[in-house]
Order: structure tokens, then sequence, then C-alpha cells
């Protein structure tokens, strides 16, 4: 959540670009773990749109909210995390707003010029081009490099909130299942 606060604190999207552009892989794998357990969050106890369950979701469109879903938390920071676990009005406006956006906000601009990378789309990208890996296999390479990691202590976390590389460590096994 650090680095989410990170984010919001930076302001406009070139800031926050920034920032995730020179995140290393460890940070950014931390911080796609991160989305990926709000997404898990708002499943369980979040608006309709990211229930499961709901008639609204089907194939893509699941998918489609909860990118647009992790996208607004990149942007808009932990506060519309808890906005739309409040179930607040404005909060599901602006996901609606934006999975209805989606598709325009990447087309080129009236100018012809290329459209902003979305945030999420930054950290995926950053997080395959560090390791020389596809951005298919991101779920797998986050997995890959927290497993290398092992347990963090205070110093570490501050490290991880700044960008800083950690020194790799072997893992150490609860021992469970041996």
């Amino acid at each position: 959540m650090h680095l989410l606060y990170r984010l919001h604190d930076a302001g406009i999207h070139e800031n926050k670009s920034q920032i995730i552009r020179s995140l290393p892989p460890i940070s950014l794998a931390i911080l796609l773990l991160t989305l990926y357990l709000c997404i898990q969050q708002l499943r369980a106890d979040g608006p309709s749109l990211l229930v499961p369950t709901s008639p609204l979701l089907h194939g893509m469109l699941r998918f489609e909210v909860e990118l647009c879903c992790q996208e607004l938390i990149l942007q808009h920071g932990p506060g519309f995390l808890d906005a739309l676990l409040c179930h607040c009005p404005k909060a599901i406006a602006l996901l609606e707003s934006e999975v209805r956006n989606m598709e325009a906000r990447q087309l080129p601009s009236e100018d012809g010029s290329a459209s902003k990378k979305t945030l999420i789309a930054e950290c995926r990208c950053r997080l395959a081009d560090s390791l020389g890996t596809n951005v298919e296999d991101n779920r797998k390479d986050m997995w890959n490099v927290l497993e290398r990691i092992g347990m963090l202590d205070e110093a570490d976390v501050v490290k991880v909130i700044r960008g800083e590389e950690l020194a790799i460590r072997k893992r150490q096994d609860s021992g469970v299942g041996l």
C-alpha cells in the first residue's frame, strides 16, 4: 500500500509514470501484488460490478472492469479503493466511466499523437522490460520475483517504497508440507 501512497503523492500522471519507470522489479512485483489483492478484496466486498457472480460481468468485461479498477487505484490512490469498498456512488460512477472510455483513451488523439500509456500498462511493461520477458507473463514474473526476496524487514520496506534494489536472498520456507 505504501507504494500506492507514494504514487498518489506524486500528483500528475507524468510524475507517476516516471516513478513507475524508475522502480526495480521487486518494487514493481510488490505493486502488482498489491493491486491484485485490491481486486480480490473488491470481488468479495465491492460494488456489484466487481462481484464475480454479478450478471453484469461476462468474459472480457470482468477483466476490463478489474483493469480499470487497477488503473483508478494507481491514479487516485488507496482512497479510491476505500470508496469502492464503501459503495460510494461517485467512485462507482468514475469506474463505470473508465470502463466506457477504456477503448477511446487508447486511440491516438485528434492531432494524431499517441495517447498516454495508462499507469497499469506502465507497471506491466516496465516489469516485463526489466526482466526481459513478455507482458503476458506478468503474473508468473511477479510471483518469481516475490519468491526470491523472502521476508522483508522494516529497512527493506523503506527500500521498496523508495524504489531501491534489494539484495536477493534465499527464501526461508516455513517447513509446512515437508
